[in-house]
């Protein structure tokens, strides 16, 4: 559906622009014209010395922002509706995490793999804390037989710890890098488009006139009712 009304929108201004000198001819249509090409230019300037990183930061804010507003509404939405509710607060949530992951990869990342040290140093420090006598001994032999494969192997408690440490670390390491490959999906998607757009309005506020104008009759004559086309059949 917003495809479709967006499709038509593109449709109409550009089939205005094509058809210029006959709209020129009513003082309405000048107006009409002046105010588009106003718009098209604010556009075209405002995207192509855009700030990616800066408008990436402020949209974090709003997905953050966003998301409390949801959970708030959530709280007193009716209990037949918050089923179909839930998925608002995830959503913005989601978003939130995956732009703030997206703006600093290296940050994120180093953090994420601090939380993997941490759970490698987990089972060193509990054994540490049981030879100093802080921890009595059967903290540990309750910690070995909640892992129901090391019942059947002998080892000391040392050994135990270090094969915890090891498993805990991998296991680490290893949602850190999906963390980051799965959250830095969708900002480094809105980042390329949005440096595509930006390096694409550059080119397009060099355009001469006659240039613009062959392309818009380009895009009235074949490309917008290829799309409206493709659209109607739900490729797009």
């Amino acid at each position: 559906m917003l495809v479709g009304f967006l499709l038509l929108v593109v449709q109409i201004v550009t089939m205005t622009a094509w058809a210029e000198s006959n709209v020129r001819k009513t003082p309405e249509g000048v107006k009409l014209l002046n105010t588009l090409s106003s718009a098209g230019l604010f556009f075209l300037r405002w995207r192509a010395f855009a700030d990616c990183k800066s408008e990436l930061r402020s949209l974090q804010k709003i997905m953050g922002a966003l998301a409390l507003i949801s959970i708030g509404l959530f709280s007193i939405v009716p209990e037949e509706s918050k089923q179909a509710a839930s998925i608002y607060p995830v959503a913005f949530m989601v978003l939130w995490m995956s732009i703030k992951v997206g703006i600093d990869v290296r940050g994120q990342f180093g953090e994420m793999m601090s939380m993997a040290v941490i759970l490698f140093c987990v089972p060193l420090i509990v054994l540490f804390c049981k030879w100093l006598g802080f921890l009595p001994a059967v903290v540990v032999d309750q910690v070995r037989m909640t892992v129901p494969v090391m019942r059947h192997f002998v080892l000391q408690d040392y050994q135990f710890a270090l094969i915890l440490a090891f498993l805990f670390g991998i296991t680490g390491v290893i949602m850190a890098v999906f963390q980051v490959l799965f959250f830095s999906i969708i900002p480094l998607m809105l980042l390329f488009l949005m440096v595509l757009v930006s390096k694409l309005s550059r080119n397009l506020l060099g355009w001469s006139t006659s240039r613009a104008r062959n392309c818009v009759a380009v895009y009235v004559l074949f490309l917008g009712p290829t799309l409206f086309f493709l659209h109607a059949y739900h490729f797009i």
